[in-house]
């Protein structure tokens, strides 16, 4: 044993002893990682599924830059044309998407306001008035 001199008190500290338990060391006791083949087969299955979802949206922007005539041409072309903003800026007029926004921000901050006003008033009913079924008012707004 040492001794350590601090001030008026010996500190005396243990024997430092090595005990091997027997056990393995903690990077042999982490799970064994799956064959490389599975990790490329998973992998592969989801590039698949990305590729079956991805495509006809991918397809959709095509025709939608493409004219009547591209579009209606077989085989079909894959690849983006240059009517973009001419498509674009004939189906925003033909739709009249303008008026389409504009109902949709009144109806979505209508609703959002709505809510916010609900949630306020039913909270001060909670947190101030006592009555018999709070607790599951509570977690039926909560949850």
């Amino acid at each position: 044993m040492s001794a350590l001199r601090e001030g008026p008190v010996a500190v005396v500290a243990p024997p430092r002893v090595d005990v091997d338990t027997g056990a393995a060391p903690w990077w042999a006791r982490l799970p064994r990682s799956r064959p490389r083949w599975h990790n490329l087969i998973a992998h592969a299955i989801l590039i698949a599924a990305i590729a079956v979802i991805a495509f006809p949206l991918y397809y959709a922007f095509v025709i939608s830059t493409q004219t009547l005539d591209d579009a209606i041409r077989m085989p079909p072309r894959l690849l983006p044309s240059t009517a973009l903003v001419e498509n674009y800026a004939q189906a925003w007029t033909r739709a009249g998407m303008g008026r389409l926004l504009v109902n949709s921000a009144v109806m979505a901050l209508g609703i959002a306001i709505g809510k916010i006003v609900i949630s306020l008033l039913s909270a001060f009913a909670i947190v101030y008035f006592n009555f018999r079924g709070k607790q599951l008012v509570f977690w039926m707004i909560f949850v």
